[in-house]
């Protein structure tokens, strides 16, 4: 009988990556920067290295979490790679966490704002959030006490965090981990953003200064090479590491084994970091070219901080209170004027001219009201 003989690269020669629309929801990086001739390269090579497309272990390919653990190293982590669990994203790391580990009904402190979709993922397992206030640089520290026994972990995004784009100072983290082994309140690190800085490199990770095992660290390549592969890592404590493994079993029998492969190749090559160099540049450009056109268009109703790194420009903190209270009364005086005006002068004004009138302000008021509401979704995404 004849084998098909349909090798990874023809795959990926079959692809098509032009968008039918640009998401700005979700924090990824342009179908134009995916690195395509670099990706039939790695499958290519990896076409002869595949033994089997079997399942995996629970923690996924062992050559993979290898690679992980020499590559967290150089962010000051050293973990073995049995501490290592690969997860289709950090999406994926939260929910086994959220089944796995807490109970339901638990406590935990988010930072306010926080990334929704975490968010989501947390409320659907049956957690209770409670929100912490930020200043420019993170989370509040003095807000953070364990006020019951439900009480249970700290989920935070210290890097590039979403949506403010906030980077956490050093000495901000080292009072996050002094008050949490204090609290004894477990921490959640969601890094999934470290390699997007534009500027300068960022502190090192929370989970860096974790002596007792109590910060569970979230990275992924989403972000940074394609989201597609749906690859993630999750790190912490080995039983825990090995709990939640048993988890993922059950659930889905582990991540693409294609996809593990394919990112050991891309990592192990060298190709990886060479790509992320190339997509920092790109991104230096488009936040150029992002930050002139807000200057253009909307320097006269907002400001906004320039990002250091990330997808994000998004309002100060203080600001963006002031900008929405602004646009509430905008609104509020803008509406009532022209109506108490045509209330008042109804019976002098001809019908024609007043449905014109009418016409002209209603356009006004909706062209605005899109203008100022689009302006505060660009801001916070």
């Amino acid at each position: 009988m004849h084998k098909p003989n349909l090798q990874p690269i023809q795959l990926i020669n079959k692809l098509e990556f032009e968008p039918n629309m640009i998401r700005l929801g979700t924090g990824e990086l342009s179908p134009e920067l995916f690195p395509r001739k670099k990706m039939q390269s790695v499958f290519q090579s990896i076409s002869d290295k595949i033994g089997s497309l079997g399942y995996l272990e629970p923690k996924g390919l062992l050559p993979l979490t290898k690679i992980i653990s020499a590559y967290l190293k150089k962010h000051g982590v050293d973990v073995s790679p049995d501490c290592i669990l690969i997860v289709s994203g950090a999406l994926q790391a939260l929910q086994l966490i959220s089944i796995g580990i807490l109970q339901p009904g638990s406590t935990i402190f988010v930072e306010k704002p926080s990334y929704i979709k975490s968010l989501s993922v947390f409320q659907s397992t049956g957690m209770k959030l409670t929100g912490l206030s930020m200043d420019e640089y993170g989370i509040r520290v003095n807000e953070i006490k364990r006020s019951n026994k439900n009480t249970t972990l700290l989920y935070t995004i210290p890097t590039f965090h979403n949506p403010t784009g906030i980077i956490m100072p050093e000495e901000r983290r080292n009072k996050i981990i002094t008050i949490c082994e204090k609290e004894r309140v477990p921490i959640i690190e969601d890094d999934v953003y470290r390699e997007l800085w534009l500027d300068e490199l960022p502190p090192k990770p929370l989970k860096s200064k974790d002596k007792n095992g109590s910060v569970l660290y979230l990275g992924s390549i989403s972000k940074t090479l394609a989201p597609w592969f749906r690859i993630g890592w999750l790190v912490g404590p080995e039983p825990v590491v090995n709990r939640l493994g048993d988890i993922k079993m059950q659930t889905d029998y582990g991540s693409s084994s294609l996809s593990q492969w394919a990112l050991a190749e891309w990592m192990a090559s060298g190709l990886y970091e060479e790509n992320i160099l190339e997509v920092r540049e790109k991104l230096r450009i488009r936040r150029q070219v992002a930050l002139n056109a807000l200057e253009r268009n909307f320097s006269d109703i907002a400001i906004w901080n320039k990002p250091k790194g990330g997808f994000r420009a998004s309002l100060p903190v203080v600001d963006a209170n002031i900008f929405i209270l602004g646009v509430a009364l905008a609104s509020f005086f803008w509406f009532t004027g022209i109506t108490t005006i045509a209330s008042v002068f109804r019976n002098n004004i001809n019908i024609k001219v007043m449905r014109w009138i009418n016409l002209i302000c209603g356009g006004v008021m909706i062209y605005y009201g899109l203008k100022l509401v689009y302006t505060f979704i660009v801001m916070i995404r």
